[in-house]
């Protein structure tokens, strides 16, 4: 893979995906794969290579805080001069947006460590999955309040 460095930016829950998304490579390429994801904080260094991705808001939850990141992120990255792409949506709509970009970027490289089948599914035709692949790593509201129904719903 050419395309070895990913940078998350954005609220807290790009360290979880970043997490969740080194987590998934390990498990299913080689561990010693150079491919690596990264969320740095706003007090971080950036890494000075790698391609950068911003994951915007929701616009369904406004949240202040979060845009006040967005902002700062934007701002630094325009001061440094570094390019970035803004993948908008819920954590689950950022993850495939990713995988799409990264599919674009490098046709030839091997994603299929990042298919997530049930992801691509209208939800009315999703299976319910207790726990997805990277549940824990999510922080989609939606999701987890889908998962929260399941367990009552199984009691």
């Amino acid at each position: 893979m050419a395309l070895a460095t990913v940078i998350l930016l954005g609220p807290p829950v790009a360290r979880s995906m970043a997490h969740g998304l080194n987590q998934a490579c390990r498990q299913r390429t080689a561990p010693a794969s150079p491919w690596t994801c990264t969320a740095p904080g706003p007090d971080e260094a950036l890494p000075p290579a790698g391609r950068i991705f911003l994951l915007g808001q929701d616009w369904r939850s406004a949240d202040p805080h979060h845009a006040g990141l967005l902002q700062f992120w934007r701002a630094r990255l325009q001061a440094q001069g570094r390019d970035y792409q803004v993948l908008y949506g819920t954590a689950n709509q950022q993850w495939k947006q990713l995988r799409e970009v990264l599919q674009f970027l490098e046709p030839d490289g091997d994603w299929s460590w990042l298919e997530t089948p049930a992801l691509d599914q209208p939800q009315a035709e999703r299976p319910m999955l207790l726990r997805p692949a990277g549940c824990e790593q999510c922080g989609d509201p939606e999701c987890e309040r889908r998962l929260f129904d399941a367990l009552r719903t199984q009691c």
